[in-house]
């Protein structure tokens, strides 16, 4: 129980943090437009490079989409191509109007969480706890392959001696 309080804490402070993120940007655009004004350079390269790139979640980006393609969707053009955590994807989709199972109502997080890692076929949890795509993971399937084939042929050279023993009782 205390754990689920301590993962309230972090969610509650993750968006404080994400708000002063934003403000922090908006600040630096600000500067940027005085600068322009006087003639000079702007200050902050990263926050107009962030500003002219950054793709915006429309409000029914997700509405009516399977889970697996949402995500999907929200990894590749939002994340460009890069992992994110569960509370980051609740996020987008509740912001893009996905429409979540009202059984979901309570610690999306989580649930989306064992959702993702039930389909190994589209989706990797990271070391990190992030999730991304399997497909940027070439090497991923391969040692998956490979463990799996281990155990095949482990089994297949197990069973011919059980099968001997048996026969020979």
């Amino acid at each position: 129980m205390t754990d689920d309080r301590l993962q309230g804490a972090i969610d509650v402070l993750l968006e404080q943090l994400a708000s002063q993120q934003r403000e922090v940007g908006d600040t630096k655009r600000m500067i940027n437009n005085l600068c322009r004004r006087m003639g000079q350079e702007p200050m902050f390269s990263d926050t107009e490079e962030e500003a002219l790139g950054s793709p915006t979640i429309k409000a029914d980006q997700y509405y009516g989409q399977p889970l697996s393609t949402a995500v999907a969707d929200f990894l590749v053009n939002v994340k460009r191509k890069s992992p994110a955590t569960a509370e980051e994807i609740v996020r987008a989709l509740e912001q893009g109007g996905y429409l979540f199972p009202k059984e979901w109502k309570q610690d999306r997080a989580r649930i989306l969480s064992i959702s993702l890692a039930k389909n190994t076929k589209t989706f990797h949890r990271l070391p990190s706890g992030a999730y991304g795509l399997l497909s940027w993971y070439p090497e991923i399937p391969k040692e998956k392959r490979s463990a799996v084939n281990k155990e095949e042929k482990k089994e297949e050279t197990t069973s011919p001696r059980s099968a001997a023993t048996e026969g020979g009782s």
